[in-house]
């Protein structure tokens, strides 16, 4: 997941990087093959190199040596309101068919579950070129409609990577739509989970992601020492 969402990266973009995966996922991509892609993070900084030391948020201190550009919040959002963002990566707790994200409340059995909400992710779905969604593939998360719009999708294009598979809508298009499945994970995997956004025949057609190359590992196991990312024990 994290090796898929740093793909959509490209050399050279301004790319508004949200918390948690995102961070990773924007650091391995400069380091591989998007040296040149400089990253915002909302709690006011910009980056023209990589990070390399262990972070857990965009407000770490190893983030913050180094960077370019050590300054507040309405500054970074301005970048959006200026319309120079060419990507922006976030995750959230729901994400529909058009591409909006909910990071604010969920239906329970129980009734209305209140979240911590979205920071700056409505601003980043809105005025970013495009947008990177990452979440896992889970039936109570990737929704027909979700339970609240948080934040609405605005940017030109959209990619939704998961756990077991990527949807992309593109201009014009009315709704994601899958376009390929990671390996090892079977047509019938991702119709359980993302039944209300795919039906059997598209799935029939996808692609199969290229899974991460050795050097994309390496990167990531330098980058994520502790595992505590990309989940690894012992």
């Amino acid at each position: 997941m994290i090796s898929a969402a740093a793909r959509e990266i490209r050399d050279g973009e301004l790319v508004f990087v949200g918390m948690r995966l995102p961070l990773l996922a924007f650091n391995l991509a400069k380091s591989i093959w998007a040296p040149n892609a400089i990253g915002i993070f909302e709690a006011g900084l910009l980056r023209e190199n990589v990070c390399l030391e262990y972070i857990h948020t965009m407000c770490d201190l190893p983030l913050q040596t180094g960077a370019s550009w050590l300054t507040g919040l309405l500054e970074v959002m301005s970048c959006l309101q200026r319309g120079e963002v060419d990507l922006g990566i976030i995750g959230g707790a729901q994400v529909d068919s058009s591409g909006n994200v909910n990071s604010t409340l969920v239906k329970t059995v129980e009734g209305a579950r209140r979240l911590p909400g979205s920071g700056g992710a409505c601003d980043i779905a809105v005025l970013s070129k495009r947008l990177v969604v990452v979440m896992p593939l889970e039936a109570r998360r990737v929704r027909r409609r979700v339970d609240y719009i948080t934040s609405p999708c605005g940017a030109e294009e959209v990619t939704l990577v998961t756990d077991k598979a990527l949807f992309k809508k593109g201009r014009g298009d009315e709704r994601l739509r899958v376009v390929g499945i990671y390996k090892g994970v079977e047509p019938g995997d991702v119709l359980r989970e993302a039944g209300e956004m795919v039906s059997k025949e598209e799935l029939e057609e996808v692609e199969e992601v290229k899974p991460p190359t050795e050097e994309e590992l390496r990167v990531l196991r330098r980058l994520d020492k502790e595992g505590f990312w990309t989940r690894r024990r012992g």
